[in-house]
Order: C-alpha cells, then sequence, then structure tokens
C-alpha cells in the first residue's frame, strides 16, 4: 500500500467514522425491517434467524445488533451513542441484556455509567449495580450441537424441579434424555386429549375456532409454523387466511398454525401497518 504512515493513520481513523454511521443507518434500518416484519416473508420467524441465516451475520453478531435494537427501542437515543463511538454494539448489548426489567429512566442512568467504556469494564460496571442480586440477570438455556442427532444442553432448574427429575429417573432407571422424551410425550398426549372434537365441523358461527378444526390443524402441521420455509415451533397462534373480521370461516383451507411473527405480518397486510402499529410496537 503506497500511502505515508500520517496518511494511512488519518485514513483510518475516517473510515472507523464512516464504519459507525454504516451501524447507525443500520440500526434505523433493521428497526423499520423489524417494524413490517419483513423478514416474515422471506420465511424467518425472528430478527436472529434473518440476521443468521439471511444476512449470514455469526451468531454472536446477530445477537449484539438483536440486543442494540431492543436497546433503541427503549431508549432511542443509544443509536446516535453508537454512531458518536460512545458506545459499541458489544456494550449496547450487555446492557440491554441487563436492563430487560428496568425503566427507561434507569436504563438511561446505566448507559450514562457505560459510556466510552470496554467490554471488561462494562462488565464491571454492571456487577456493581446488580451488587450480587443474580435474580436481575435473565436465566438462558445454553445449547450446543455435538453431532447431527444430538445437542448438550444447560439448564438453570429449581431444585424442586431437579429433584423431581432425579427420582423419577431412578423409579423408571431412565437417564436424561429417556427421561425427558417420556414426560413430553405425555405432555403431548394430554394437550390432544383437551382438544375434543364438536360436531360443529364448519365452524361458520363465533369467534371460537371449533376444537376438531383446531386438532386437523395441528395433526396436519405437526406444530411447526406452516408458513412456507418456517420452521418455528414457539408461540404458535392459528391464523385465517381471510381474516374472520372480513367475512373468513372456519374451516381448515381458510386457516393455518402460524408462529407470532408470520401471524403479525398477515395482520399488517390484510389491516395495514398503521392499524397494526398500536397493537405490535
Amino acid at each position: 500500500m503506497n500511502i505515508s504512515d500520517k496518511d494511512l493513520l488519518t485514513k483510518v481513523s475516517f473510515l472507523v467514522k464512516i464504519e459507525r454511521r454504516a451501524h447507525f443507518h443500520l440500526l434505523e434500518h433493521l428497526q423499520e425491517v423489524q417494524r413490517r416484519r419483513l423478514y416474515a416473508d422471506l420465511g424467518y420467524s425472528s430478527m436472529f434467524k434473518y440476521l443468521t441465516r439471511e444476512l449470514k451475520y455469526s451468531e454472536g453478531a446477530a445477537v449484539r445488533r438483536v440486543n442494540t435494537l431492543r436497546l433503541s427501542n427503549k431508549v432511542p437515543a443509544v443509536k446516535k451513542l453508537i454512531q458518536s463511538g460512545e458506545l459499541s454494539l458489544e456494550v449496547a448489548s450487555k446492557a440491554q441484556n441487563f436492563s430487560q426489567n428496568l425503566s427507561p429512566t434507569k436504563t438511561k442512568q446505566i448507559l450514562q455509567k457505560l459510556k466510552f467504556k470496554s467490554n471488561d469494564e462494562a462488565k464491571r460496571i454492571l456487577n456493581d449495580f446488580t451488587q450480587g442480586d443474580t435474580a436481575a440477570m435473565p436465566l438462558r438455556d445454553i445449547k450446543k450441537p455435538i453431532s447431527n442427532s444430538q445437542t448438550r444442553v444447560h439448564l438453570t432448574l429449581e431444585n424442586k424441579t431437579l429433584n423431581l427429575l432425579e427420582k423419577f429417573k431412578a423409579i423408571k432407571k431412565f437417564n436424561s434424555d429417556e427421561a425427558l422424551l417420556f414426560l413430553l410425550n405425555l405432555g403431548f398426549e394430554e394437550i390432544d386429549s383437551k382438544i375434543q372434537i364438536t360436531k360443529n365441523s364448519k365452524g361458520t358461527q363465533g369467534r371460537s375456532i371449533p376444537s376438531n378444526v383446531k386438532k386437523e390443524i395441528l395433526k396436519r402441521s405437526n406444530y411447526i409454523c406452516e408458513f412456507k420455509g418456517c420452521d418455528e415451533i414457539k408461540n404458535l397462534e392459528f391464523e385465517h387466511i381471510i381474516p374472520f373480521a372480513k367475512g373468513g370461516l372456519h374451516t381448515l383451507e381458510n386457516i393455518k398454525l402460524y408462529c407470532r411473527t408470520h401471524n403479525q405480518r398477515s395482520a399488517i397486510k390484510a389491516f395495514g401497518q398503521l392499524k397494526m402499529d398500536q397493537y405490535l410496537n
């Protein structure tokens, strides 16, 4: 590279400013993608899946951006702090994890103390805020694939739950995997048994979807979002293709099992972004 030392350092400083400005604009655009739930049209049930699968971010980079988006929804000034270099994505992500259950005012106070802090400095500051109160930090399950058919899971359980699990394993002579599989199968059997078949198969009366229609849809979907390309199994909801408010019927052909994201995106398309903003954002 044919450039003097001085010019090289000047150029790097200039490029860092461009990078921070790009982070600011990217966050603004991602915020609008989130508002419209646009990633749903691509088959993704979350911003995280959109970032990792579509935009090819690493999981760590995606988590930092998702957390920063959530933090900026609570405190809009966060985006400007990132553009100015007062706050890094890493520190913003930590601040979001820490402040999930805090008010915007308290979150702003914490952010003031995190300005221009490194990762390690931010950790120490946040630890001082907790004062050893681990209940302030959200508990998460940790999953690490170890083969094509197995995943190592780190769970945080109440002692009472763990004692019951160990007792059940001892009685049945099961390992943890066998015990959980047995109990989960029982749980799904109970779910299915509670969906009683009714005579109203057409479902043209009232807002409630007939239970026999629900049962057939759950069987058809195998408890997975039915939007093409989506593999979400959480927060599943029954969605009318032609909305009930617009005359849609409670029929198998008119109802899909969608994840919450695809349900919300469907509502945005049916009723408009402005109307749905009051419910979704």
